[in-house]
Order: C-alpha cells, then structure tokens, then sequence
C-alpha cells in the first residue's frame, strides 16, 4: 500500500518538474525574442544618441528626428523613446492610439540650439521650445504669461507645479510676484549716475545714487539732499540676498534684495493707487477758514475739546521733528492741529514750535526755481504710517490754476516708492523746495497752559531738539 502511494506520487513530480522547466523556457525565449525585436527596431529605425538636459543634467540613450506615431506627427525634431509602460507590439500595425507607446525625452532650444528636457523646469514651449536661460534673458520678447510660468517653475520642485493648473490668473500672477522679488542678486554695474542691479532670473533694474541714499532710515534733512552723492564702494554680500553700500563719512548701508527688487516693481502699484485716489482739499480749506478765518496759526489758552472732534493725537519730547504735514498717510489730510504745551518740571522754560509757511514758500520758489516748481506740480509722493498708505500731490491749485489752496509734504513719513520717472529731477527740486523752505522758517515759543491752532493744509509743523518739553498733538476731523 505505502509502495503504491509512492509510485502515485513519483510522476506527479516528474510531471510538475517538467511543466516547470518548459515554462521558464517558455519565458526565456519569449524574454530574447522580444529584446531581439528591440534590437532589429534600433537597427531598423533612427540613430540613438545620448541625450543630456543641459540645465537639470537628465541624461538617457534616446532617438533623435521627427516623430510620427499615429495620428500625431510633430513639427521639429525632438529626442524620443518608446515608453517603458507600454509592451512591444510584435505585430506591426499602425493604430491610432500609436503616439501612448512612445515619450518624448526633450528638444533643442530654438535659440542657443542647446539640448534640454521637457521638464517645466527646464524649457517652455511657445511657437518654438525654449529653455528657461533664454527665456529669462529675452523676457520682453515673451508675454507675462510665459514669464510669470517660468518663475513659478524655477521657485517651485516638480510636484507643486501641479497647482499651476488649477490656479486662477490672479493667484499666479501673485505667486510670480512673490517669487520674482525673492530671486539672489547676481551682479551690481556703478554707473555714473545710477547703479545697475542684474537678478539671477535676468531682470535688471537701475537705481540713482540720489535715491539709494534717500530710500533709507538714516534719510538726510531735505536742506541737506545732495544730488551728485557717489557711493565710495559697492558690492554683493557673499549670500547674494544684500547689497551692501559704503557712501562717503564711513556710512555703511544695506539694500536687501527682495526691497530693491519691489521698489523696481512697485510703478505699477503707485499707478494703481493713484487712480483710487481722492482728493478732500475744498473741505480741509472750509474748515480751516471757519476756526482761524484764514490764519496761519492762532494763539489761545487751553480749553477742553469734544472727543469725537479728535481724529487722533501724539506727544513730541525732547527729539527734534523735522517740519512737514502731520498724518499725510491718510487719504483726506486732517486740516486743523491743535498743539497744547503741557507742565514739565520747569515751568518758565517755553516748548519752541517750527512752523513753516508753505503758501509763502511756495510762491517764492515759483518765482526763483521755475522750471522745478512746475515739476514738483506734476509729481505725487506716497506716505506710509503702519497699515496707511495715500499718495497726494505736493501742492494744488484752485480751479483757475493760478492761486495755491493746499500743500502736502513730509520727509520723515515719505516713502521709497518710485512714483516718477524723472527721480534726479526730483530730488533736486525736493533740495530746492528745502533750501526756499528754510527761509520762511519761524519758531514760536509756547508755555505750558497755551494752545497753538494751526492749519495743516498751509503749514508745515516741526521742533528743535530741546529738554523737559512735552507738546500734545492732536487732529481734528
């Protein structure tokens, strides 16, 4: 009995064995005929060459010339391979779907004729395939599109560029935003007026030595701007996210990369603002000829005010303030300033107050500086105070455009942004307007218990550096 179960079982072995070796034979030799097809294939169809990405360095043997595959036929050369998901076909017939069996690996760049993938990182195809260098190196002859695409593919590792496709114009359009003030300085050229900045993306901007020394903390008075400044020595920190400045007196200055990149940008957002822009002068002047029935200023004891008149208020100590319209960052300049000195440990000693007649400066400079007088009518600055921000012009006219209702103007609250384009010419009518400022300077002492009303809207209102003073400001609206 156990001899018979045995010999059952002996065969079956056998048999099992034998199913074994036929099936990897089997395999082996359909294995070989399928890489001898691929190797007729090579023989039979275009050359292989080694293709290499010149930007990413993807590299792999691939065929190069024009493909045809089905239905779909291209219009250049390209490097192409037949696709790893797709089996040999070992019966030769031509479908329409034939293109699925085959991937296109990349191009040459029609305009360095350089080889470069497919990759959204690498190359960009519009009429022709581009590579990203010379995109970025000829970006005015592309549309805004294409460039704001091609940043975003630079900043971003190929699996987030998925998100380009679902993202609206105006998220990528901010996404580019972003990512182009973020990109390192590549090199900065002195010229002789202006220096000029080159990103790594390609963008060059200039910026005027005026300017870069105005668009600082350490900003000089407006007397003291000097047009023809040249900075002694200039270079690009070792991070490439700075520059750094050296400008004569030994004043070391740094400019980030992201700021000089947005200050170079931001025309666009000044155009912006300026067409949101509202201008409140005829009721600012209603209201300041109903309190001091055109006066400069008024004089009077302390009396108690309304809460809900006071648009805001702030406290000057002993630090010098330089003369300018106060809260300038709003877009309807408060018209009245009410000034109150208060008791200090010195009770005799009076809180000097500069005060400068704009209306007469103006005149004035209309009558010596001409030509910069009418510029300065052209120009708007922009002011900023925290989450605030107005542009207003420095002075307007009256209907006519004869006679001057209102000026405008704040050194310390000025901002950087570049609203004009003539930017020499305006830092040397700004210097003339300071210089002619000067002459129609007043300082006003102010004891403790007295109050000093003072139109906003024709004055400029600063002070001296002085001890144990205490004035409380305060805007009516």
């Amino acid at each position: 009995m156990e001899d018979t179960l045995v010999t059952d079982i002996v065969p079956d072995q056998q048999d099992s064995t034998k199913g074994n070796v036929s099936k990897s034979s089997l395999e082996e030799e359909s294995g070989s005929a399928v890489q001898a097809d691929v190797q007729q294939e090579e023989q039979q169809g275009p050359e292989y060459f080694n293709f290499k990405c010149v930007l990413c360095g993807f590299s792999v043997r691939a065929r190069y010339g024009p493909m045809k595959a089905g239905i779909l036929s291209y219009k250049h050369d390209v490097y192409y391979l037949r696709s790893l998901n797709q089996q040999i076909d070992r019966v030769k017939t031509k479908k329409k779907n034939d293109y699925k069996k085959f991937a296109i690996i990349g191009a040459k760049c029609y305009s360095c004729h350089r080889d470069v993938c497919n990759r959204v990182q690498c190359s960009f195809f519009y009429k022709e395939n581009y590579c990203l260098d010379c995109i970025m190196q000829k970006r005015k002859e592309f549309p805004e599109k294409v460039i704001q695409v091609s940043c975003f593919a630079r900043a971003f590792p190929q699996p987030r560029l998925r998100l380009l496709t679902i993202m609206s114009a105006v998220t990528a359009r901010a996404v580019s935003s972003v990512i182009s003030k973020c990109q390192p300085l590549r090199s900065c050229m002195p010229l002789a007026k202006s220096l000029k900045i080159e990103w790594d993306d390609g963008y060059q901007a200039e910026f005027p030595y005026c300017w870069l020394r105005d668009a600082t903390s350490k900003r000089p008075a407006l007397v003291h701007i000097d047009v023809h400044m040249k900075p002694e020595q200039v270079e690009v920190e070792r991070s490439r996210e700075s520059l750094q400045v050296q400008w004569p007196s030994y004043l070391y200055l740094s400019y980030s990369s992201s700021f000089l990149r947005d200050s170079a940008l931001h025309s666009s957002e000044a155009n912006s603002l300026h067409q949101i822009h509202t201008h409140g002068s005829e009721q600012t002047d209603n209201a300041a000829k109903h309190v001091l029935n055109g006066k400069l200023f008024l004089s009077t004891h302390q009396t108690p005010i309304a809460e809900s008149l006071v648009m805001g208020q702030c406290e000057w100590n002993s630090s010098a303030q330089e003369p300018g319209t106060l809260w300038p960052h709003l877009q309807t300049v408060p018209s009245l300033v009410i000034i109150d000195a208060m008791e200090t440990g010195s009770t005799m000693q009076p809180a000097l107050i500069t005060l400068i007649d704009t209306m007469k400066a103006l005149e004035a400079m209309e009558q010596s500086h001409p030509e910069e007088f009418a510029f300065l009518k052209q120009c708007e600055l922009e002011y900023i105070e925290g989450p605030f921000r107005a542009l207003h012009p420095i002075y307007e006219l009256d209907d006519e455009g004869r006679q001057i209702i209102s000026a405008t103007f704040n050194n310390r609250t000025r901002s950087s942004a570049i609203t004009t384009n003539s930017l020499e010419k305006l830092y040397l009518s700004l210097q003339k307007l300071g210089r002619v400022c000067a002459e129609y300077s007043l300082q006003i002492p102010l004891f403790p218990g007295r109050r000093l009303i003072v139109d906003n809207t024709k004055a400029m209102i600063g002070a001296p550096a002085q001890k144990e003073r205490r004035l409380l400001l305060r805007l009516l609206s």
